[in-house]
């Protein structure tokens, strides 16, 4: 739900190491040639972005907005005959300077407000790149844009990679560029996989949908939890609960919930029975979770085997 219908690749390797999985939305593949390239651009570019997260383990080429890492502007420092200038520049790895223009989300107006700790541009302010730009690269920044059709790499003046910027490529990947991983990958090194004229290059999907997953999601309610200086760890459970339910378990998912404290309990351990997530029912969930009361001993076990042996 914290995405929407936006790919996203889960990445938890070093530079060049494949992703952990990409996420795309039966919506999204059912509207590429619709709605979801109104929303996101190039849909068969948006693909190329991810895939080369998930196979050749690159990262993204921009910045985010607030993002004190990774920010979506920074200062261009250049010297000339009256000393230093800084200049302020969407951070985004492209083979010639973007044009667009800066949009306060909040206000709606194209006046954006500094961050005083930093004096970039606040987590409010966006660059909205203009459709007609000429960049062509690169996939990992621009991927949306008709004119980006390569990766930055080191070597080419058309393609240049720039290794000063704040971006999660360089940092990962010590400055160099998305090609010169790619190209070491299995795929490309030693010559493999050459330039070729493929004269249709139409995917082909095959959707697969798994059977709906179940899950029995296991609390602890006894009283350690708010023993003191850690009492603010029942109030932590709760929270990550509710995060869970809310943000991560997707609409159709099964999902029960037991609770545990003493070895005989005093009341039902199932606090709620297994049900499908619906809007409604991820609320009644997330207020049985706050309705949760912290006593008795603590019996790990016992929250073990009843969420092992649930057949509601």
């Amino acid at each position: 739900p914290a995405y929407g219908n936006n790919p996203y690749t889960v990445q938890n390797g070093e530079c060049g190491d494949p992703g952990d999985f990409t996420h795309i939305t039966p919506w999204f593949v059912n509207n590429h040639e619709g709605e979801a390239m109104d929303v996101f651009g190039r849909t068969e570019k948006i693909l190329v972005h991810e895939w080369a997260k998930l196979r050749w383990g690159v990262f993204e080429e921009y910045g985010y907005p607030g993002d004190a890492k990774f920010p979506m502007f920074y200062y261009k420092s250049t010297w000339g005959p009256n000393g230093q200038t800084d200049v302020l520049k969407p951070n985004f790895c492209t083979s010639l300077e973007v044009s667009g223009s800066s949009m306060d989300i909040s206000t709606g107006g194209d006046s954006c407000t500094n961050d005083q700790a930093t004096g970039l541009p606040n987590e409010n302010c966006y660059f909205i790149p203009n459709p007609d730009n000429q960049v062509e690269t690169s996939y990992m920044a621009l991927p949306f844009l008709d004119s980006v059709t390569d990766f930055c790499d080191d070597s080419s003046e058309d393609r240049i990679h720039h290794a000063e910027i704040p971006t999660k490529q360089n940092l990962y990947c010590d400055g160099r560029s998305s090609w010169a991983v790619i190209s070491e990958n299995e795929d490309f090194a030693d010559g493999a996989n050459e330039e070729a004229e493929i004269p249709d290059t139409t995917p082909e999907f095959i959707i697969v949908k798994p059977q709906n997953a179940k899950y029995v999601l296991v609390m602890d309610v006894s009283s350690s939890m708010m023993i003191p200086p850690h009492q603010d760890r029942a109030s932590n459970l709760q929270d990550a609960a509710k995060r869970w339910l809310k943000y991560e378990v997707t609409d159709g998912t099964e999902v029960a919930m037991v609770v545990f404290s003493d070895v005989v309990p005093t009341a039902d351990p199932v606090i709620y029975h297994m049900n499908t997530v619906t809007d409604e029912t991820r609320e009644e969930m997330m207020t049985a979770v706050d309705d949760m009361k912290f006593l008795g001993q603590t019996c790990i076990g016992c929250g073990l085997n009843w969420a092992l042996n649930y057949n509601g």
